[in-house]
């Protein structure tokens, strides 16, 4: 695996040189250095990490795009990232060292210029990706990581400045969070702070040759639209020797165990909708408000405790309904969504009240879009749901 992504790094980073010739765009080298590392159990984590960084940046500088002028979007990247977790332990017992191993990932993200003075650049750097991590709950019963694969959140704060015409440096401070959304337990998140220092190296004095032709969010009489979506997906069941149930109902916890834990396949499935208002403020910002409805396979049951526990979201009943609003930010077809709920029907084990869902969706037509939304009470991820979505006003131009 790890040869796997050394290689496809490689050749996408060897054939990016190749076609970037011509344009201001850079490579990025940065050495990676652990601040604090923490997450959500009580297993808490101690130990030095540290690891390296190379980000190919697609200069935005003449990109006439709404949102990029907008939101003043300076770069986007593509970053490849390894960390070097072996020395991190729980609770500082020498014993569980390498207790999370190390992990390799990739990702995303905006580079969006906050201040400029001189020829310093302040810049915040929001990012989204994947991370494969070495050890699990199933190789080493660490109680943390639940699957290889886990999304990764990324904000960041960073400083530029040139050290010659096609050389800078860069210090940043960056926050990632390590999550699978429960699809395989146990998922308590990782929590990194990362200190990063770097060489930023442009591949050309040329400016970026972008056509003033872009598709932008399509320019109606109407600022209102409604929208609809539907998606399922699936939690991960309980496994024997993760969870004790308790003699007081409603309390649960991790506990260690000795005996072997094997994976099994999950039957806690979720179908989610989604109906709601939308208000365009302007090509970047929508405001929405709308109701979501989730339907339970199998909800809640003390008989059957390990096969229906959904932590925090465990439902008496099959469906609960809430109503919710936030907003989206547009980046052309691609959207991020952000909302807060409140439960009109939640029959709850655990007598939960708000919610809140995140999600992001791309659109394939100008009416259609591919929707992914995750589902949380507090730190609590439940599931992630994965469907289309539909809207009555084209979001862009053909």
């Amino acid at each position: 695996m790890k040869k796997i992504i050394v290689l496809l790094i490689t050749t996408f980073f060897g054939s990016s040189y190749c076609v970037a010739q011509e344009s201001n765009n850079s490579i990025a080298i940065t050495p990676i250095d652990g601040v604090k590392i923490s997450t959500a159990s009580n297993d808490g984590l101690k130990g030095a990490f540290y690891g390296t960084e190379l980000s190919y940046q697609i200069n935005m500088d003449n990109n006439n795009a709404d949102w990029v002028r907008m939101l003043n979007v300076k770069d986007i990247s593509v970053a490849a990232t390894y960390i070097n977790m072996q020395h991190v332990s729980r609770n500082g017992i020498p014993s569980t060292r390498g207790v999370i191993g190390s992990n390799y990932g990739i990702n995303g993200r905006l580079d969006i210029l906050l201040a400029n003075t001189g020829k310093t650049n302040v810049l915040l750097s929001p990012g989204l990706g994947l991370v494969y991590i070495t050890q699990t709950f199933y190789t080493d019963k660490n109680f943390i990581v639940g699957s290889h694969v886990n999304a990764v959140l990324q904000l960041g704060m960073k400083v530029e400045t040139p050290v010659s015409d096609m050389t800078s440096i860069q210090f940043g401070i960056n926050l990632l969070h390590y999550s699978n959304a429960s699809t395989q337990l146990p998922n308590n998140g990782i929590n990194l702070a990362v200190a990063t220092i770097g060489i930023v190296q442009k591949l050309s004095k040329e400016a970026s040759s972008f056509s003033n032709h872009t598709e932008e969010w399509y320019e109606g009489d109407s600022n209102h639209s409604f929208e609809f979506s539907v998606g399922a997906g699936r939690r991960d069941q309980v496994k024997t020797g993760i969870f004790k149930n308790p003699y007081t109902p409603g309390q649960w916890y991790f506990y260690d165990t000795t005996g072997t834990v094997k994976k099994t396949s999950s039957n806690l499935y979720q179908v989610g909708m989604y109906a709601g208002y939308n208000y365009k403020l302007n090509p970047v910002i929508g405001l929405k408000i709308g109701s979501d409805v989730v339907y339970y396979t199998h909800p809640f049951t003390y008989r059957n405790f390990l096969k229906t526990y959904q932590s925090t979201f465990s439902s008496y009943d099959h469906v609960s309904v809430g109503m919710s609003v936030g907003a989206d930010l547009w980046l052309g077809r691609f959207a991020v969504t952000g909302m807060y709920g409140y439960y009109l029907h939640f029959n709850s084990l655990r007598d939960e009240h708000t919610y809140i869902t995140g999600g992001i969706k791309y659109f394939v037509l100008p009416w259609m879009a591919l929707n992914a939304k995750v589902y949380w009470h507090g730190s609590d991820p439940h599931y992630a749901n994965f469907g289309i979505l539909f809207t009555t006003d084209a979001v862009f131009n053909k």
